[in-house]
């Protein structure tokens, strides 16, 4: 039996989804609850991100920005991203998947292709 679809289901247009930021909230130091500690560890200090972390955030953002639109879509959005930061596609890929860092460079074009700040809280770290 062939599946069917509904002709309205079929032409819903694409809208490109609005991505936030990893939460960058204070949380505080539950492990040395004692105050000799608070001197190393401040509690009002920011949250510093360790580079593992800054990748994962990156690359989540910009991998569920390329998948949440149309396939053609999508192979001209990284085509436009290749050729803009003048690296091999593999690069974006890496990118894409959390193999490695999106660089600084890097991450101001793609914003001004998608066209908002995608990596508010990445950039410069």
């Amino acid at each position: 039996m062939i599946p069917t679809t509904s002709p309205s289901a079929m032409a819903t247009p694409y809208v490109a989804p609005v991505l936030s930021v990893v939460d960058t909230t204070v949380v505080p130091n539950s492990i040395h609850s004692d105050s000799s500690h608070s001197v190393n560890n401040p509690q009002n200090t920011p949250q510093m991100f360790t580079t593992r972390q800054i990748k994962e955030i990156e690359s989540k953002l910009l991998y569920d920005y390329v998948h949440a639109m149309p396939y053609v879509d999508r192979k001209y959005f990284i085509t436009k991203v290749v050729d803009e930061c003048k690296v091999p596609r593999r690069h974006f890929y890496n990118w894409q998947d959390g193999y490695s860092r999106i660089p600084t460079f890097a991450k101001k074009i793609i914003e001004s292709i998608v066209g908002y700040t995608m990596f508010e809280a990445t950039i410069g770290m």
